[in-house]
Order: C-alpha cells, then structure tokens, then sequence
C-alpha cells in the first residue's frame, strides 16, 4: 500500500517537473525581452519625476484591479495616464488589495472544483508582473496594451465559468450563443469608437486630456499641435489650465 502511494506521489511530481521544465524556456525569452526593453528605455528611467518603491507597488495593486474593470466595460481609454498629483489614494489601494487578495483565495479554495478559474486568475496576474509598474519605464502608471496577452486569463475564466454555470440548462448552447453575439457586437462597436480617435494626433491627445485627470502631458503635446497649425485659442486655453 505504502509503495503504491510513494509511486504514486514519484508520478505525479514527474509530472509537475515536467510541466515547469517546459516552461523554462519561455521564463528564458521573457527574461531577455525585459533586459532589451530596458536598455531600448534607458532613458525613460530618469523620468521628470522619478516614483518611489512604495507607490510604484501601490499603483501595481490598483491597475490590476483597474485593468479588470477595463476588460468589462473598456471605456474612457486613453493613449498615457499619468501618475496623480499629490499620490496615490490610500484607501483605494487598500481596498484594491483586499479585491485582489479575496478573489485570489476564493479561487485558491475552488481548485479542485473549478480548475480553470484559479488558472484563468493567476495567468492574468502573472503575465501582468513585467508590465505592471514595479520597474518604472517612463512616465505612466498604466497602458493599456500591456493587457492584450494577460487578459486571455480572464477570457479564460468568464468562458468555462458560463458554461459552468449553465451545464444544467437545457437552452444553454442558445444562451451562449446570443450571450456571445451580444457582447462581440459591444466590443466591436467599443473598438469602432476607440480607433475614431487615433485618426491623428490632435484628436487622439485632445480626447487623452478630456479622459484623464491632470494629464500634463497630453495638455502639453495638444498644445503644440494646435500651436504648429495656428489654433492659438485651444492653446491660450491649455496653457491656463497647466498654470491652475
């Protein structure tokens, strides 16, 4: 009985070594794309305003959270977010953490019951780690793109979750089917809009600024921009709000 278990437990971490070692080389080309991308920025690691440990840990904990509202309702986008004047809110990275750190366990709890949600979570949140914020590059807290490969995870969840969900139902392929039409057409639609506004710089920094908060640096580039085709009213007006 007790060989029967030791071969057991022998096999199943053969298998847990196996899978690792199979993924080693891809740890490799991720190590390497974060040491070029950080000798193709050096200079963007002496940013005009260069962001403590501290709140650069704290602006991670928020983004996940805010690039799981992004992927439900991606709205209000914009090309760069700049980092909030006078720091962070303390209270909303408290309660960003807790979010992140109950769902973590709850999912963490549901492993055996429901594997793909543990799978769906940790791969969103790990393949956020390089981009999240901790090693600053520049002068954002957050991009967007950064999002494209981490949130197949959620995908990942939502998708198995709904068929979890509806395995009893006797219309769920019905269900799912219109569930999917409703929302590739609102993403579509989403998208359709969001693309408008990179028709060219003007437009896409004057709908940056209208989106974020205190955003010196869209209110600076859309200056110039109107500055170069003469539009010294739109200027005149940025210039006042960069000096309130």
């Amino acid at each position: 009985m007790q060989g029967a278990k030791g071969k057991g437990q022998s096999a199943k971490w053969s298998v847990v070594r196996g899978l690792v070692a199979e993924k080693i080389p891809f740890f490799i080309l991720s190590a390497a794309s974060c040491v070029a991308t950080i000798l193709a920025q050096r200079e963007a690691f002496a940013p005009i305003r260069a962001v403590p440990l501290q709140e650069r840990l704290a602006n991670a904990v928020l983004a996940y959270v805010k690039y799981v509202g992004q992927a439900i309702y991606p709205a209000h986008l914009a090309v760069l977010y700049p980092y909030p004047e006078g720091g962070l809110n303390v209270a909303g990275v408290v309660l960003a953490l807790i979010f992140l750190l109950v769902v973590s366990v709850i999912f963490f709890l549901w492993r055996r019951s429901y594997p793909f949600a543990l799978t769906g979570w940790f791969r969103f949140l790990g393949m956020l780690v390089p981009m999240i914020g901790i090693v600053q590059v520049g002068s954002q807290p957050m991009v967007d793109r950064y999002t494209y490969l981490p949130q197949i995870g959620l995908y990942i969840l939502v998708t198995w979750g709904a068929m979890e969900l509806l395995k009893s139902w006797q219309h769920k392929r019905e269900v799912l089917t219109v569930a999917a039409v409703l929302i590739a057409g609102a993403l579509i639609t989403r998208s359709y809009f969001q693309t408008a506004y990179w028709q060219d710089s003007e437009t896409l920094w004057r709908h940056t600024a209208a989106v974020t908060h205190d955003n010196y640096i869209a209110q600076t580039t859309l200056g110039v921009r109107c500055s170069r085709k003469g539009n010294l009213t739109t200027r005149s007006r940025i210039t006042e709000r960069l000096l309130k």
